[in-house]
């Protein structure tokens, strides 16, 4: 797949931010044509995070069931700050069973240990990575939070990515997308509501 960062003659050539999906159909914001041009892009799946043929770029993620406006609701963007890590860091999300390395796990652990009631809640918000936290972490329990966190991503997530080579392009274009998102009032709405009043989202998701 083909990336788009820069704005550079590639980049340029992939896709025009301001057009992309105009129509005359009205409502066409930005958040519109950007559900179109993502939910029109390869899609991939956790067993499928290495097959992505670049490190650095920028994921769009997908839950299932999650609509707006007849299209797949985008519920979460990321990127990474180091070079070469996108890969690493769709595997910390959906692979690696540590939640202290991943804000999405913990944000959705948060929502799992809430929706029960859960008392456990308030340890896992803590960061157990450091040594003056650890008397705050069950071994047992924690171990199956994680899992179930696993269980709820690979099986209601998916996402697609786009190659963004330079550190500071990936980190403003990772910006302007939430912002264009965050822009549109349906959207926020939608957002807010989450999956029968299930919200999973994190704080760097779109909408929060």
């Amino acid at each position: 797949m083909q990336g788009f960062g820069s704005p550079s003659a590639e980049s340029q050539s992939a896709f025009s931010w301001a057009t992309y999906g105009r129509t005359e159909h009205i409502p066409n914001t930005m958040c519109d044509r950007l559900h179109k041009l993502f939910c029109s892009m390869p899609r991939y799946t956790w067993e499928q995070i290495r097959e992505v043929p670049f490190t650095n770029g920028i994921y769009i993620i997908f839950e299932k069931g999650e609509q707006y406006r007849g299209m797949e609701r985008i519920v979460r963007v990321g990127t990474h700050t180091s070079s070469d890590r996108l890969k690493t860091r769709l595997l910390n999300h959906f692979v690696n069973e540590n939640h202290d390395g991943s804000i999405f796990r913990k944000n959705i652990g948060k929502a799992i240990l809430n929706a029960h009631c859960d008392p456990y809640l308030a340890n896992w918000t803590i960061d157990t990575s450091k040594p003056e936290n650890r008397a705050y972490w069950d071994v047992d329990k924690n171990a199956d939070t994680e899992r179930r966190v696993s269980k709820f991503l690979r099986e209601n997530f998916t996402f697609t990515v786009f190659q963004v080579t330079d550190k500071v392009e990936r980190l403003r274009m990772e910006e302007a997308i939430i912002a264009a998102l965050n822009a549109e009032p349906e959207f926020l709405l939608v957002c807010r509501a989450g999956k029968d009043g299930f919200s999973v989202q994190s704080v760097k998701v779109v909408c929060g």
